[in-house]
């Protein structure tokens, strides 16, 4: 301990030869220092933290259980916001239920190094635990008063929740039919349909998580909703195919630019190789895709012409050759 090093004696005589480290001493001294203090204040935050924390958690708490809600649409929102606390409270128990010793150990740990807390926290160390065990009655005597509220609700969150999955499927197969997945639809028209999917999916994704934290607080199944997450998956490989589609055929375009005799062919052709692995490498789903097809064909069908070109550009050419 820091103590320790100031007490020690850090010189020593050897016959005709004095050592002495007292700079050394003194450096380990302001390192145990700065460690100690670390230390200290990561145990004071903590209790302070957890003690404040849970002060504040209790008051809202209390606060929000002891009011009177009705089954009107203007206190859907307290009824929530009831819910919510009835399932922290649920989700805190345990551990708040274990924590006051760990946190009297840690006081008592802070005070043997002079370490003082607030008062407010000290005072809330012993007036909290019972704070608590209160809210928590409070809970359950709650929980009764609201469930006839509780269950109409819910039945409710599962008319929303089926008319929510209905339309999730129709999307499906709107995005499917109208998105992006044609190669005939071209690059410019793809970006467009791209970047308007993917605010849609946005939005949809928002709604789900609200939906499914109504339904996590009203006791219900949560449901995945896996199309979204499909959808989703499915859009960032499309916008995957159309970037290499994109830079492949502008590649191509400039390339059908090209004044005859400027043309290189064995440059295009080691292009196109890579073209090739470029396409391969595409995520193995993307290959059910007609956008997939279509950038394949449209890479096999170029470097096909290659060797006409390359034949045709020959010295060998004559003009009866052109003729014929």
């Amino acid at each position: 301990t820091e103590a320790e090093i100031r007490a020690a004696d850090f010189s020593k005589n050897f016959d005709f030869m004095r050592i002495d480290a007292k700079p050394f001493k003194q450096a380990l001294t302001t390192v145990a220092s700065k460690w100690a203090y670390t230390f200290t204040k990561h145990l004071s935050d903590k209790v302070q933290d957890r003690t404040l924390g849970l002060r504040d958690f209790v008051k809202h708490t209390d606060d929000i259980l002891h009011r009177e809600i009705t089954s009107s649409a203007d206190d859907r929102e307290i009824l929530r916001e009831a819910m919510r606390c009835l399932l922290s409270v649920r989700e805190r128990t345990e551990e708040t239920d274990h924590m006051w010793d760990g946190l009297r150990h840690t006081v008592a740990l802070l005070r043997k190094y002079d370490i003082e807390l607030p008062k407010e926290v000290i005072i809330l160390m012993e007036t909290l635990p019972a704070q608590w065990e209160a809210t928590k009655e409070l809970a359950e005597e709650a929980r009764e008063r609201y469930q006839p509220l509780q269950e109409a609700e819910a039945k409710r969150i599962r008319f929303i929740g089926g008319d929510f999955g209905e339309e999730l499927l129709n999307f499906k197969d709107i995005f499917r039919g109208e998105g992006p997945f044609r190669f005939a639809v071209g690059v410019d028209q793809a970006y467009i349909l791209l970047n308007e999917y993917e605010g849609k999916i946005t939005e949809m994704g928002v709604r789900a998580k609200d939906l499914q934290e109504l339904q996590l607080l009203f006791g219900q199944p949560v449901n995945p909703y896996v199309f979204i997450t499909q959808n989703r998956d499915e859009l960032m490989l499309l916008k995957e195919a159309w970037d290499v589609i994109a830079m492949i055929k502008s590649q191509l375009d400039e390339w059908n630019q090209t004044m005859w005799d400027d043309i290189d062919t064995e440059m295009m052709e080691e292009e196109c190789k890579k073209f090739v692995k470029e396409v391969r490498n595409l995520n193995k789903q993307v290959r059910a895709f007609d956008v997939y097809t279509g950038l394949d064909k449209m890479v096999k069908n170029f470097m096909a012409t290659l060797p006409l070109v390359s034949d045709l550009k020959s010295p060998a050419m004559r003009e009866r050759h052109w003729k014929q």
